[in-house]
């Protein structure tokens, strides 16, 4: 018999009473021994679930009045809820760079969303955690939306399989037309055509399929699955799931950027195919080996998505790179736990490396820190501060530094009218510097409505120092493409 999953982990939870783990060093042998053999694996399984452009505000859990999302609500019950998760970037591939490698992925070149047919690409030379999972004996697969390149089946250019993945589903960029029977899935190379069903559905469809009947059962896994919704295009009202919809009547906005109804019910959508691979976990009795991760890669484009954060998708204010995280991990994480520690894209293959036993790249800057102690209660020790650039619009930086955040203008703007990277953007990039700066208390001013510049001059000095440093040195490893559209700014 199954057990109910929110009784089963409850269970778990209640067994191992409190979180325990282990000193750095040795917490990759250590977290063997602890853990329940589960299938014959020593090592637990991940799982990823990425949201695309989601709001802080967006689930019931996270303080939602319109949103139905009983299934990842859940989630956070049977996990730990974190009110202060990062994206790697305020803009989708960007920052779906920063998780796979725990890298700045300006670092790597990646500075904006990658436009069909573009030659920037995730490079061969950049590390992913699924390549260092797989090195170290994991099976893995990607089912989703990539966008760490311009084409899934160029040669030009490193796919999914060049990054680690044994086994993948995917779009380049957004599901198209739209989210209702999409038409540009690849799988392992091979264009599907025209497929009937939601994109969150036939995701999910496919991780259980490859949880059933593909993987190595006898090998732990690494399952990613970076969803489309919500990102626009919705679909219409009559193409949704009826059910859903019905749950909202009211479609006041047919059109961007608010679409009513239709946005809520996408939202719902994604929390019940989310449900339904959590419930096929319980099913394969894999829940309690595995870690399960919920984030959203950036800030939602929609107004009213962010409350109470100031700004959204593509602003390195809070709400462009502040958004849902939940962690599920049972006998480490307590059931309905939430933590205000500061945790972002880049931490999360530092963690994966250390819960495993295995070491990140030596012979690069590596931007995140594992945050294992914070499932413990403890402070994340960092080398330097916490930093996002994104070249446009104005601010382009943000630097956060316990409860301080410092915000950065550079000398010029370049113009939003589409976010393909050209080469004039290039020179802009390694060339500007920054000139203004704004500084806010963010445990007290969460909405970023005080600036404190005028009132801190001893931490305002200090911060902006370390902005500029940072900046500096990020842009400069930056990586320089050729064969990009001109363009002008």
């Amino acid at each position: 018999m199954i057990l109910n999953r929110r009784n089963f982990l409850r269970k778990s939870a209640a067994v191992a009473g409190i979180v325990i783990l282990y000193g750095c060093g040795a917490y990759g042998e250590d977290v063997n021994k602890s853990m329940p053999a589960g299938a014959g694996q020593r090592h637990p399984n991940f799982v990823i679930m990425l949201a695309d452009d989601l709001g802080y505000s967006d689930l019931g859990c996270f303080g939602s009045a319109m949103i139905q999302t009983p299934h990842l609500d859940q989630l956070a019950e049977e996990g730990l809820r974190l009110t202060a998760s990062y994206t790697g970037s305020p803009l989708c591939s960007p920052s779906r760079t920063a998780l796979l490698t725990g890298r700045n992925p300006n670092r790597a070149g990646i500075y904006s969303y990658i436009a069909p047919d573009s030659p920037v690409h995730l490079r061969s030379d950049e590390v992913s955690i699924a390549t260092l999972l797989k090195q170290a004996g994991y099976e893995t697969c990607l089912v989703g939306k990539w966008h760490l390149n311009g084409s899934l089946t160029s040669t030009r250019v490193t796919q999914p399989n060049d990054h680690g993945f044994d086994y993948w589903f995917s779009t380049v960029i957004n599901a198209e037309p739209t989210h209702y029977n999409p038409k540009n899935f690849v799988r392992n190379g091979v264009p599907t055509g025209q497929l009937n069903g939601y994109s969150s559905h036939l995701v999910v469809d496919e991780a259980t399929h490859w949880l059933e009947n593909i993987r190595d059962k006898g090998k732990p896994f690494f399952l990613y699955v970076p969803f489309h919704e919500p990102h626009r295009l919705l679909p219409a009202a009559d193409e949704m799931p009826a059910d859903i919809m019905a749950m909202y009547p009211d479609e006041s906005s047919i059109g961007w950027p608010e679409s009513g109804s239709r946005y809520y019910a996408t939202v719902s959508n994604l929390d019940r195919e989310a449900g339904r691979l959590l419930a096929k976990l319980d099913e394969l009795h894999l829940s309690e080996n595995t870690l399960v991760m919920f984030l959203s890669d950036n800030g939602s484009w929609r107004d009213g998505s962010q409350v109470p954060l100031r700004g959204k998708k593509t602003q390195v204010y809070e709400g462009g790179i502040r958004t849902p995280g939940i962690i599920r991990w049972p006998g480490h994480t307590r059931a309905g736990s939430v933590s205000d520690e500061p945790i972002c894209f880049v931490d999360f293959a530092p963690t994966i490396c250390q819960i495993v036993g295995l070491q990140m790249p030596s012979d690069r800057p590596i931007d995140g820190v594992s945050f294992l102690p914070m499932l413990q209660g403890k402070p994340i020790v960092r080398k330097a501060p916490l930093f996002w650039y994104f070249y446009k619009p104005h601010p382009e930086c943000t630097l956060r530094q316990g409860d301080w955040v410092m915000i950065g203008y550079l000398d010029a703007e370049v113009p939003t009218t589409d976010h393909n990277l050209r080469d004039c953007h290039q020179d802009y990039i390694k060339n500007s510097s920054l000139v203004d700066f704004e500084l806010y208390n963010i445990s007290k001013d969460i909405s970023q409505s005080n600036n404190l510049a005028a009132v801190e001059p001893k931490r305002f000095n200090a911060m902006k120092k370390q902005m500029i440093q940072l900046h500096e040195e990020i842009i400069s490893e930056g990586h320089t493409w050729s064969g990009l559209p001109a363009g002008s700014y």
